[in-house]
């Protein structure tokens, strides 16, 4: 439909931010669990 055209345009047109913003998201959840790993096996 005419909505999901519409999202598509916005996913292309912003992927390279939804990339990298959705990278260091995943980043710092990753680092942080690996941390409270560590910490909590130290």
């Amino acid at each position: 439909g005419a909505s999901s055209s519409v999202a598509g345009q916005i996913l292309f047109q912003y992927q390279e931010w939804i990339r990298i913003i959705g990278g260091i998201l995943i980043g710092k959840i990753i680092s942080r669990d690996f941390y409270e790993h560590l910490s909590a096996t130290a």
